[in-house]
């Protein structure tokens, strides 16, 4: 007897959880990449703290690994360099090595050699394909649990023993072998405070685990939704106190909002308003919003030493200063001759004040190229405007490795741009990458017709 044929069709396979979330099916030709790039962010998240030579010239582990590891994937050929951004870093380059030579001086050879290696990172490039950039984005996520658990721990622990913080880095480790120049135990709200600004135990400085929680907040939100990790990284951004992380959402949050309904967005805002107000004048001390004062106080004790006034005021202030005096325009100070003077100086006052206002528009040129395309749009405006706006990041490796990976080295240009796909649609909905061959067949006529 015969079975019908449809008895007989094998049942389809059962997809696997992430499959929801857009990464299945990860092209093999990306895979190593993927693997290159997860590794990075682990080394960027974990090792940030240590360092290799005397304390009188450290040198980073992770930019270490980094230089190793791009060289390694050039030679296997995984990984090239964009023309684009290629050209616009020899046009940075030579415009440093220029100013220096109108100066009739180097400067800071270290200082000229880090600048170069660290944004030359900049001119690599390695197409991947949406579900192989979501993949590292879940790569990263993943990553980020640990240190934002520890961070609930180490405010927890605080809180209910009165101590200060019971998990640090710097009194288990010699300090020959970590970092230093970095403020590993922030006390909080005074610097005399017995509690101490949680760290996330892996990371420099109270500061940098709110720059990354709250970069997780924005990266889960705008793919994965899922509540519990978002929420997870908003508390940790929060008990930071950091005003780096919170600053992030807040420029983040028009680029999330536009993607939701009204419905949705309005109460949202309303018991956001509400929220913060109430706590407020209870007294309550507010990330951000406790520390505005501090724009005003641009001398305390006889020097600049307020945080505000040393990453905003300060700058902007010495920022117009060169931008107006024509010694500048080609040349600079030297290498490595940026003082306390300048604050907390942000990028592009750092290469105007040491290379001269050609340098300065040629780096701005190069940073701006790897911000364009239509994906990770929130992430990428809020690390562009806290990195050039709120610090002296420009040799700060950590967080240019970690967008450079993210928004340089990965391109996702095959297929679709990996934009995020909306709870309610994700199990009526596909990728029109994933649809092209399917249209293809449809639309175009066979040979039998």
């Amino acid at each position: 007897m015969l079975r019908s044929r449809t008895m007989t069709q094998p049942q389809p396979r059962p997809e696997p959880a992430w499959a929801e979330l857009g990464i299945a099916d990860v092209p093999a030709e990306d895979r190593s990449v993927v693997r290159f790039a997860t590794f990075q962010l682990f080394v960027v998240l974990y090792l940030q703290k240590f360092s290799v030579g005397p304390l009188t010239f450290q040198i980073s582990v992770p930019l270490l690994i980094m230089t190793g590891g791009l060289v390694w994937m050039f030679l296997k050929r995984r990984i090239g360099f964009s023309p684009t951004r290629t050209g616009l870093y020899l046009i940075f380059a030579s415009c440093c090595l220029f100013s220096q030579l109108l100066a009739n001086r180097i400067g800071s050879v270290p200082s000229i050699l880090e600048l170069l290696l660290i944004y030359g990172f900049m001119a690599t490039s390695a197409p991947l394909s949406d579900a192989g950039y979501r993949r590292l984005l879940d790569n990263f996520m993943k990553l980020m649990i640990l240190p934002a658990i520890i961070v609930l721990v180490q405010f927890g622990i605080q809180r209910i023993t009165g101590r200060g913080d019971p998990i640090s880095m710097d009194h288990l480790l010699p300090k020959s072998i970590l970092l230093q120049g970095y403020v590993y135990e922030a006390n909080y709200p005074h610097w005399d405070s017995v509690f101490q600004r949680p760290n996330g135990f892996f990371f420099l400085e109270p500061s940098f685990i709110s720059f990354f929680t709250a970069s997780a907040v924005i990266v889960e939100v705008t793919y994965f939704r899922r509540p519990f990790v978002a929420i997870l990284m908003t508390l940790a951004t929060a008990l930071t106190s950091g005003g780096t992380g919170v600053t992030m959402l807040i420029l983040a949050a028009p680029f999330l909002l536009a993607r939701e309904s009204s419905r949705l967005v309005l109460p949202l805002i309303v018991i956001a308003v509400l929220g913060i107000g109430a706590a407020y004048m209870l007294g309550a001390n507010l990330p951000l919003i406790s520390r505005i004062d501090e724009l005003d106080q641009s001398t305390i004790g006889g020097g600049y030493n307020a945080s505000g006034s040393l990453r905003l005021i300060i700058p902007w202030n010495r920022l117009i200063e060169f931008l107006s005096d024509p010694s500048y325009l080609f040349t600079g100070a030297g290498a490595g001759s940026t003082g306390p003077q300048l604050g907390s100086a942000w990028p592009i006052l750092k290469i105007t004040r040491e290379y001269g206002v050609v340098t300065m528009l040629s780096f701005v040129a190069l940073f701006i190229s790897g911000f364009f395309g239509a994906y990770n749009v929130a992430l990428k405006f809020a690390v562009a405007v806290i990195f050039n706006f709120t610090g002296g990041y420009l040799l700060d490796s950590f967080t240019v490795e970690f967008f450079t990976i993210l928004f340089f080295i990965v391109e996702p240009v095959r297929g679709e741009t990996p934009n995020p796909v909306l709870r309610r649609e994700r199990r009526t909905t596909y990728s029109r990458g994933a649809l092209e061959p399917w249209q293809q067949r449809i639309s175009t006529p066979s040979a039998d017709t």
